[in-house]
């Protein structure tokens, strides 16, 4: 076979010629520089299905609302079953109730006299009657019309089915299976009575979940909390019972493993009380003893009594705050003003001094007496005493110095008419004697550190 005609045919109808060689196809096909795509087809359009049934997107689809027996498509009012093509004209409700398209037409206009049925007779419906008075049909009566439907084995809206649409309806002598098969449940049996199904008899129902490693609450999950598949769980606290939850204690969780509890978990237990601002054992009492309470503690920005202080806690916060305040030095071996200096004279570093006599009320010497002073010796925190006889030829002055340890012995040295001696062995006071024979000395003693100055033409040295 050979095509000469391509030889005497145009370019324009060779290519119109392949164009429909290519889009050849059994069913309906798409050709272009594309993939070929094949598209079946059940209807084009209405008419393609069934009365009840309209075409969309190709395929016939139910579409009968008011279920008359007549699609939307067909229907003029798909939502009133009385509405439909060729049924009954009923006068006077102002509505085409055959779908030609005219309200209350003839046989609306009737003779006076005239009788004719009305209503439907599907179902429980009856059809009452109609009488023409003045040309005009009388409204329907005697009839009995659609109701809503209930489970009673009847079709109450007279559709032509019985008990649609309704949940747990059933018919005389039904029978069916109720209940669970799973976990520890048990299905059993349930009768039809009157349209309505009666109580589940023979079955076990679901129970509390309980830790025994067994579905009770039949869920399908073994010991779990109810709604979830998180397994059981209680409250639980192996601390004391008062510090239960007081404080930073807190009691925990116990959760149901293979059918046994398991041990307190999340909980949190009584500890050592520490400076934190948390009360760790549970007593109500927050931060009220710590390892360093109440212990001393040095202020290292001040001085003597002032810098010393005892740890607290405040807040949370471990501190060693001020609580003594400066006030005047007293002989005590202690920096009472918190100037750095112990038992000193206010804005000095010397030694404090008081007025002292030791003597008799009345003087017994030629020369009137005058009185001594004490002054603290060096570390001691203790005034000096001086002591003078009342002998009218020989006076003794006794002095007591209070000094650190020393292993010096001082020599004392005086012109003849005077003798004395002092002896520095001692650990904490040295004794020194002074005799004046030709007359009682009116002594002026001012102790100094390491020196001992006495007036009166008596010259004592320590030896260094």
């Amino acid at each position: 076979m050979t095509f000469s005609f391509l030889h005497t045919a145009s370019p324009l109808r060779l290519l119109g010629m392949a164009l429909a060689l290519c889009c050849l196809s059994l069913s309906m096909l798409a050709c272009g520089d594309g993939d070929i795509v094949q598209k079946n087809y059940v209807c084009d359009k209405d008419e393609d299905c069934k009365a009840s049934q309209v075409c969309q997107g190709g395929e016939c689809v139910a579409a009968d609302n008011d279920k008359d027996g007549f699609a939307r498509n067909k229907d003029c009012n798909d939502n009133n079953r009385l509405v439909y093509p060729g049924a009954p004209e009923r006068c006077k409700n102002q509505i085409d109730d055959n779908c030609d398209g005219q309200v209350d037409e003839d046989p609306c206009l009737c003779k006076d006299g005239d009788v004719r049925a009305c209503g439907l007779k599907i179902g429980e419906c009856r059809q009452g009657q109609q009488t023409c008075s003045n040309a005009k049909w009388s409204d329907c009566k005697g009839s009995v019309e659609p109701v809503a439907e209930i489970c009673d084995g009847k079709d109450n809206d007279c559709d032509g089915s019985v008990d649609e649409e309704l949940a747990n309806c059933c018919r005389p002598g039904d029978k069916r299976r109720c209940g669970s098969n799973v976990g520890e449940c048990k299905s059993g049996w349930q009768r039809c009575d009157a349209g309505k199904w009666l109580t589940c008899e023979g079955d076990k129902r679901p129970n509390q979940e309980v830790c025994d490693n067994k579905d009770n609450d039949c869920d399908g999950i073994v010991d779990n909390l109810a709604g979830f598949k998180a397994p059981l769980q209680k409250p639980c606290y192996t601390g004391a019972p008062p510090t239960r939850n007081v404080g930073a204690c807190r009691e925990g969780l116990s959760f149901c493993r293979l059918g046994q509890w398991s041990k307190c978990e999340k909980e949190v237990l009584p500890s050592k009380e520490t400076c934190d601002g948390k009360d760790n054992d549970c007593n109500g009492k927050t931060d009220e003893s710590f390892p360093d309470v109440g212990k001393d503690c040095i202020i290292k920005n001040l001085k003597g009594e002032c810098a010393k202080s005892v740890y607290t806690c405040d807040k949370g916060a471990k501190k060693c705050e001020q609580t003594n305040k400066p006030v005047a030095e007293l002989c005590n071996n202690k920096d009472d003003d918190c100037d750095g200096v112990v038992d000193n004279k206010k804005g000095d570093t010397t030694p404090m001094t008081r007025a002292c006599y030791d003597g008799p009320k009345t003087p017994v010497a030629s020369e009137p007496a005058k009185m001594a002073f004490r002054s603290v010796s060096e570390g001691s925190g203790v005034p000096a005493k001086i002591r003078q006889s009342p002998s009218p030829k020989s006076v003794m002055a006794k002095t007591t110095i209070v000094t650190a340890p020393s292993t010096k012995t001082s020599k004392i040295s005086t012109k003849p008419a005077l003798s004395a001696s002092a002896n520095a062995n001692a650990p904490e006071s040295t004794s020194v004697a002074m005799t004046n024979s030709a007359s009682p000395a009116m002594l002026l003693v001012s102790l100094q550190p390491k020196a001992i100055l006495v007036t009166a033409k008596t010259t004592i040295a320590t030896a260094k």
